[in-house]
């Protein structure tokens, strides 16, 4: 290739990265997720492991599903920052979700539902994330659900301990909003 030529697709090559860089990018479409799902896996050593289904209720998220292989009898589900379970403790989620909503004003921390285990160690989870949300900015879509031990030592003192965790995905999806 003669360098007039190399020189003159250079040039081009410049201009439309320019004018394609100056442009806006188009307006992403916010899509309305109707239901979520969180497949918890066990973190290195633990048994605990389930299936959750989130869906949009008013004010906040309605948390169902399945646990099972829980040894202890206090748990907790909390939403992390990050959706990434690669760590084999579970570090690598991140701090807990929280945020304050700009519609109500209020602080949401992470914590989602207390669980109480049975002897089986197999629970069926219901409860409420006041404030959780699956769309929007302050989405869970993509997040990290960790199941969380808690125990209580004689001198009073809490082992919060990660056994579980799973990544936040879409099971629905919804009209466009806007």
């Amino acid at each position: 290739m003669s360098g007039r030529r190399r020189t003159a697709l250079v040039t081009l090559a410049c201009a439309v990265c320019a004018v394609g860089c100056n442009q806006p990018e188009p307006a992403a479409q916010t899509v309305r997720v109707q239901a979520a799902i969180v497949q918890l896996l066990p973190l290195q050593g633990r048994t605990a492991s389930g299936i959750l289904d989130l869906s949009p209720i008013g004010g906040g998220l309605a948390v169902e599903g399945e646990l099972q292989g829980l040894r202890g009898e206090l748990y907790e589900l909390r939403a992390h920052r990050l959706g990434d379970c690669t760590d084999p403790r579970g570090r690598s989620a991140g701090e807990e979700y929280a945020f304050n909503d700009p519609v109500t004003g209020r602080d949401v921390d992470g914590s989602m539902v207390t669980i109480e285990s049975n002897p089986s160690g197999e629970v069926t989870v219901s409860g409420r994330f006041r404030g959780g949300r699956l769309s929007g900015a302050l989405s869970l879509r993509g997040r990290s659900v960790v199941l969380h031990r808690i125990d209580r030592e004689e001198d009073g003192s809490v082992i919060d301990t990660r056994v579980a965790c799973g990544v936040v995905g879409i099971a629905r999806e919804g009209d466009s909003a806007g």
